[in-house]
Parts: structure tokens; sequence; C-alpha cells
């Protein structure tokens, strides 16, 4: 189950990267090769969050993990529209409050689920011993 999580959220994060990339592309073919002084602020934040799919990927993960903070990678994306950037808070709110509390679901149900047997034994043990003290 959790094997099917993480691929769940892998391909969540892949869908949305593709998304956000396809936004970002057409912003940056006009721009020069270096992008030194050239471009304006939100075009070099728009490239080194947005540039390729690796790096949309990469960004969307460390949105979610706390690696990145929210604001200066998806300024850019407001930037361009208002709709882009509600589409990255659609991402954060979807992938935080319904992916990661599945993941967290996960994790809760196993220790329970191994608490639950600990106490069976527990109980199997008693019953063995107050049996052989009977007899």
């Amino acid at each position: 189950a959790l094997v099917w999580a993480m691929i769940l959220l892998g391909m969540n994060i892949y869908f949305f990267a593709i998304l956000f990339t396809q936004i970002a592309t057409p912003e940056l073919l006009g721009l020069p090769s270096p992008c030194n002084e050239v471009c304006e602020p939100h075009q070099a934040a728009l490239m080194k969050y947005w540039g390729s799919l690796q790096l949309s990927m990469l960004t969307l993960f460390a949105s979610v993990t706390g690696g990145v903070d929210w604001w200066p990678v998806s300024e850019p994306l407001m930037q361009i529209s208002v709709v882009y950037m509600l589409m990255f808070v659609l991402y954060i709110s979807v992938t935080v409050f319904a992916m990661l509390n599945v993941i967290t679901g996960f994790f809760c149900q196993s220790a329970i689920e191994g608490t639950q047997q600990d106490r069976d034994f527990m109980i199997r043990q008693i019953s063995d011993n107050k049996q052989m003290h009977i007899n």
C-alpha cells in the first residue's frame, strides 16, 4: 500500500510538473541564452524553478516537503496569470491535505495493527502461563 501511495504521489508531482513547465515554456522561449542581467527578476525565477521538467518536479517536491517557500516559487507563475498561481495552490492543497494524509494514515494503521498483534500475543502468553500453572 505504501508503494502505491508513493507512486500516486509521484504521478501527482509529474502531472503538475508537466503543467507548470508548459506554462513557463512560452515565457522562457524569448529569453537570451545566458539570462544574466538582461532578464527581469521574475523571468530569472521562472527559469530557476520552472525551466525544465526536472526542475519543476524538484520545485514541486520541495514545496510540499518544506525545502522551499511557496511565495518565491509561485510568484513567477502569478506574473504570467493569477490562474496559474491558483493552480499551484490547488497542487499544494491536494498534495498536503489528501496524499500526504493517506501516507500518514498508512503508517498509523501499521502501528495500530502492530500494537494489536502485541496485545494478542501478551493475552495468549498469559493464558498459556495460567494453563501451565493449573496443570
